[in-house]
């Protein structure tokens, strides 16, 4: 009878909770997404993955518009042109990241991926050297971004590893929709009060590790930092078994008022650390970022922190001059044979 009692009194309570959150106050946070038929996503762009341990990658051969701009994918499923047969003439190069590599808002032909290949290989399309290949895909955490390297980048032969590395990207939860959608339920996801103090936990801790601030929290969170060094590691130990070379590449979070107060130094520092005790050569965009003028100038909206079109062409040609001045190598840098990469670029 007591323990009949007591779980009355505590059901009851939670019944009545429940029904005025579901009534009154419906909490979205966690909410289980209803299925679309053909198990696609909303922008219809991302299908479930077949990799274990990754939910989700962009459909092949897929053309929709989103984002405000035309979106094509490949036989691979990636934002780039179809691959032809690697040439021992060409030095195919990988880029890793999320919708900022993706080009979330921007033309194919205009994201810093495609746009660093042109400043490498010059005007003549004609006479490629580098072939570039987009695997951004929005959402992905650096964890996502190991996989791709080992079940989907490796397998292409790449002669250099590029990761494009954004402040979000030790969100390990699926808290973004798409995310949320490929993501198994968990029976706690049914309950509006369940994920109502789930949310509270969340915003606690974002306040705690913080100080309110969410990107803060990212690289103050030990498992969620843990992730990214996880990441990292592995990608340099999967690149250095192919004796493949990997580098990494920050950008900056330009959903600020003024670059002179930009917050988060300290986060770039930690994750150059990061991936220079992995073994990763860095460059960090900020700086340049900070140079090209107001941050507004250089997303995609107000309130939307994705680079504009002006920000790629940025990002491109000081990676371009990054990558000719500190990792090309001195052969090919003063052009003495635009075939012949100098270590450590040679396999």
């Amino acid at each position: 009878m007591r323990l009949a009692l007591l779980v009355v009194s505590v059901l009851l309570p939670f019944a009545g909770f429940e029904a005025g959150l579901r009534i009154w106050s419906p909490v979205s946070f966690r909410a289980p997404q209803p299925r679309l038929p053909g198990d696609m996503w909303r922008e219809v762009l991302h299908v479930r993955s077949p990799i274990p341990g990754l939910s989700y990658e962009l459909a092949p051969r897929r053309e929709t518009f989103a984002t405000g701009v035309p979106i094509a994918t490949n036989a691979q499923g990636m934002r780039s042109y179809e691959l032809l047969a690697k040439s021992h003439h060409v030095r195919r190069v990988a880029v890793v990241g999320d919708s900022y590599t993706f080009g979330f808002g921007v033309p194919m032909h205009q994201t810093f991926v495609a746009e660093t290949e042109r400043l490498l290989n010059g005007s003549d399309r004609d006479a490629r050297q580098y072939e570039f290949l987009n695997f951004g895909v929005g959402g992905y955490s650096s964890r996502d971004e190991a996989l791709v390297v080992e079940h989907k980048v490796l397998p292409l032969d790449p002669d250099l590893i590029l990761i494009a590395y954004s402040l979000n990207d030790p969100e390990v939860e699926p808290l973004q929709p798409v995310h949320s959608y490929y993501q198994d339920v968990a029976l706690w996801q049914w309950s509006h009060v369940l994920r109502k103090l789930s949310q509270a936990r969340l915003e606690l801790d974002i306040r705690r590790l913080g100080g309110g601030d969410y990107i803060r929290y990212l690289h103050r969170h030990a498992h969620k930092w843990r992730s990214v060094e996880q990441a990292l590691g592995r990608i340099a130990a999967l690149a250095g078994a192919r004796r493949v070379p990997a580098a990494l590449v920050i950008f900056p979070h330009s959903l600020v008022m003024r670059w002179d107060a930009y917050p988060y130094g300290p986060e770039h520092a930690q994750v150059a650390r990061a991936a220079r005790a992995a073994g990763l050569p860095v460059l960090d965009l900020l700086t340049a970022f900070q140079r090209a003028g107001r941050p507004l100038r250089l997303r995609v909206g107000r309130t939307d922190d994705h680079p504009n079109q002006r920000a790629h062409a940025l990002a491109a040609r000081h990676i371009e001059t990054w990558l000719r001045n500190e990792l090309l190598g001195p052969e090919e840098s003063n052009g003495s044979d635009p075939h012949a990469i100098a270590p450590p670029f040679i396999h």
